[in-house]
């Protein structure tokens, strides 16, 4: 199934083009299941500098379902990508699957908690500490239940920026839980996309080669996704990402939304 479930749309302010323009690029790719998963606004618009307004919320479902109606070769699918912070996962259960139905929750960490406040994945001083505090608040929203997949959990490399003993260890966590508690991890291209452009070192880059070959041997479930941020990019490299899966004998995850709804 030709998929990609991790597009973005203009309301994120990072983002560029609505959501119409993303399905014609899907269609015109050859998908057959196209999901929005835009940045979710929080509780009293926090962090909105790089999220949409709470009261965009309400205009965005209604334009992605909108979506099912005018595109008939392709499935369109309402989520949203939660930035995993303990405060806030009664409003992502309450208001965004309860009352405004959306399919699915991507659960991803950009930030993650240190003894000094906030760390970003971006950024963060490479010690074996704060990867081991990464990798846990990975596995404490997986605990949630809420979340269909963890969205670019190899996005670390890009501050780590190598790989080795240590840090297999504290990822080998992450995998035991993804596959304990069948949580699927992505398989993210945008890193591979960034590389390609001029945006990531060699050693910046996720897919992380051997991040994904030691999941392949925890058995860990994939979604492979573009994380799209401009409708020229839904589906890119999303086939270079399947031929990576491949190669590394990763499985593909049964997504329980996506089964729901074609039963």
């Amino acid at each position: 199934m030709h998929q990609d479930l991790h597009v973005h749309t203009y309301r994120c302010k990072h983002a560029h083009g609505d959501v119409d323009k993303y399905c014609e690029v899907a269609q015109w790719r050859g998908l057959q299941l196209l999901g929005f998963a835009d940045h979710t606004p929080l509780p009293d618009d926090k962090e909105s500098s790089y999220r949409m307004y709470l009261e965009e919320l309400p205009s965005y479902v209604r334009r992605v379902r909108a979506m099912s109606k005018k595109f008939d070769m392709i499935r369109v699918f309402c989520g949203m990508e939660c930035d995993h912070f303990k405060g806030v996962v009664n409003f992502y259960k309450e208001t965004l699957l309860e009352k405004y139905g959306l399919d699915y929750l991507i659960g991803s960490v950009h930030n993650f908690p240190n003894s000094d406040g906030w760390s970003s994945v971006w950024g963060f001083k490479p010690t074996t500490q704060n990867l081991r505090r990464y990798v846990d608040h990975v596995v404490d929203g997986m605990e949630t239940g809420l979340y269909a997949f963890i969205g670019h959990p190899d996005m670390f490399i890009n501050a780590f920026g190598k790989w080795g003993p240590n840090v297999e260890s504290a990822c080998c966590d992450m995998f035991q839980a993804s596959q304990e508690l069948n949580v699927p991890l992505e398989l993210n291209m945008a890193g591979y996309a960034k590389y390609k452009r001029g945006g990531l070192a060699r050693n910046q880059v996720y897919p992380c080669v051997p991040f994904w070959r030691t999941a392949a041997d925890y058995g860990v479930q994939v979604v492979i996704n573009s994380d799209a941020h401009s409708p020229s990019d839904v589906g890119m490299y999303t086939e270079l990402g399947r031929r990576f899966a491949r190669r590394l004998s990763l499985v593909s995850a049964d997504l329980d939304f996506l089964t729901t709804l074609e039963e």
